[in-house]
C-alpha cells in the first residue's frame, strides 16, 4: 500500500469501499443465518425445558432401581443433554461466520487506523466530512466500520458465552435464553441500513 501519497483519501476510499462491499455480499447470508438460529434456538429452549422437567421430578428414580439398571430419569438427562450438546454445536457453526467476519473487519480497520495514524495531518476535515448524492462522506463510512465491528463483537461473543453456558442455570434458563439471544442483535438493522445509504456508491466504483 501507498503510503507516501499527500493525500491519503483515496486509498481511505479504496479501503473503505472493500469493506463496504463485503458488508453487502454477507447480508443475505446473514439475514438467512439468523433464521436459522432462531429455529435451532426454539428447538434448544424446548430442550432445556424438557431437562428442567426430569430434574424437577422430585427426585424420584421412576424406572429399574436394581443394580446394573440405570435409573429412567438418569436415562432421560442422558439423552436430552446429548440433544442439547448437538443443538449448541449446531448453533455455534451459525454464529462462527459472525467472528470472521468481524475478524476480516478488524484487520481493514486495523489497517484504516494506521493509514490515520501516519498521515492523518494531511486529511482535509472539509473533504472527509463533504459527501455527494451518491456517496456518503468518508467521516461517515468510517464511523459505520466502527459500529459494525463493535456489533460484530458484542454479538458473537455474548451468544457464544451462553452457547457455553447453557447449563449453568445463574447465566441461561429456558425462560431467559431467547431474551438474551436477541440482545445486542441490531447487527442486521445496521448492515441493512449501510448496504442501502452505500449501493450507488458501490455501483458506481465496479
Amino acid at each position: 500500500m501507498n503510503l507516501s501519497s499527500d493525500n491519503p483519501i483515496p486509498t481511505l476510499m479504496h479501503l473503505v469501499r472493500k469493506v463496504l462491499e463485503k458488508i453487502a455480499l454477507d447480508l443475505p447470508r446473514f439475514q438467512a443465518l439468523e433464521c436459522d438460529s432462531k429455529k435451532e434456538l426454539d428447538s434448544l429452549i424446548n430442550l432445556l425445558g424438557q431437562r428442567h422437567s426430569v430434574l424437577t421430578v422430585g427426585g424420584t428414580c421412576l424406572g429399574w432401581t436394581s443394580e446394573g439398571f440405570a435409573c429412567l430419569q438418569d436415562k432421560l438427562l442422558v439423552k436430552i443433554s446429548s440433544e442439547v450438546d448437538s443443538k449448541v454445536d449446531v448453533l455455534k457453526d451459525i454464529i462462527q461466520p459472525l467472528k470472521d467476519h468481524h475478524d476480516h473487519l478488524s484487520r481493514s480497520r486495523t489497517e484504516i487506523l494506521r493509514i490515520l495514524q501516519y498521515k492523518g495531518k494531511s486529511l482535509d476535515p472539509v473533504a472527509i466530512a463533504e459527501g455527494t448524492p451518491t456517496i456518503p462522506p468518508l467521516q461517515v463510512m468510517l464511523h459505520w466500520i466502527d459500529e459494525l465491528e463493535l456489533q460484530l463483537r458484542e454479538l458473537y461473543y455474548s451468544r457464544l458465552h451462553y452457547l457455553e453456558s447453557i447449563l449453568e442455570p445463574e447465566v441461561v434458563s429456558p425462560e431467559s435464553l431467547a431474551g438474551l439471544w436477541m440482545q445486542s442483535s441490531n447487527l442486521l438493522t445496521t448492515m441493512q441500513d449501510v448496504e442501502e445509504q452505500t449501493r450507488f456508491f458501490l455501483e458506481d466504483s465496479r
